[in-house]
């Protein structure tokens, strides 16, 4: 809010007043699809971190749970952006009474709280380390779907192989017929027209059979690739999910 009076601009700083992390994760929905980790709050708004950057001066409905029985919901207007633009603090706009009246209660018990607890306690629940938890582990559980991925399509080669392995030393070779001079008899029995016919088809057919085992490979690595690409999104949601119902 801004107070224009001649030769000056003065700016009403409520963030100046106490402003409490919660003492555990609290989720913030935001329309449409967006949402993100609460950082602070007091009774006239607070500042967030969201899935998706947000613009000055947008008004959004929220809602979230301080607790089990406390749930608010409204709208705000986002105030200031830092960095790409998903760091924002909102400030409520039309808050009921008796939502700001929970918010009240609630900034007391924390003060309560943390006069009984460690100080230390508020590094723990920072929302940066509870993001970077986040991204860990579902680092870690990709890796694991794509390993698990790799090895069954191992497994599945070994198991439904048909044919050897193929290699180009399999194939057999047949050597140029060397060519004599006039009168001159060569002690080696030549190859009849036949069997090197019988050889040419056998090479073709080694061939053939090499190339539709390395289709065969290329299909289960498609196939694998694709269900860990599914395996992640399904992760991805489901940790969403989990998120939004964990208890505040």
């Amino acid at each position: 809010m801004l107070l224009i009076v001649p030769g000056m601009t003065v700016q009403t700083d409520r963030r100046n007043q106490a402003r409490k992390k919660p003492l555990s994760l609290v989720y913030v929905e935001l329309p449409p699809s967006n949402g993100g980790m609460m950082r602070d709050l007091n009774e006239h708004g607070f500042a967030l971190r969201a899935m998706a950057p947000l613009s000055k001066l947008e008004k959004l409905a929220f809602s979230f749970s301080l607790d089990e029985n406390v749930r608010i919901e409204g709208e705000a207007v986002v105030q200031w952006l830092q960095g790409d633009g998903r760091v924002a603090g909102l400030e409520f706009a039309g808050l009921p009474g008796h939502s700001r009246d929970q918010i009240r209660r609630w900034l007391a018990a924390i003060d309560n709280r943390a006069r009984l607890e460690p100080t230390s306690s508020s590094s723990a629940t920072s929302d940066s380390s509870s993001f970077d938890a986040l991204r860990g582990e579902l680092r870690d559980r990709q890796a694991a779907l794509e390993q698990s991925a790799i090895e069954t399509t191992q497994r599945r080669d070994l198991q439904e192989a048909k044919l050897p392995p193929v290699s180009i030393g399999a194939i057999p070779v047949v050597e140029a017929e060397p060519i004599f001079p006039p009168g001159f008899e060569s002690r080696e029995p030549r190859v009849p027209e036949a069997e090197k016919q019988t050889t040419r088809e056998k090479m073709r057919a080694a061939q053939a059979a090499y190339r539709e085992a390395n289709r065969e490979k290329l299909r289960a690595y498609q196939k694998a690739y694709d269900a860990a690409n599914r395996e992640k999104r399904l992760a991805i949601r489901a940790a969403r999910r989990a998120a939004r119902k964990q208890p505040r």
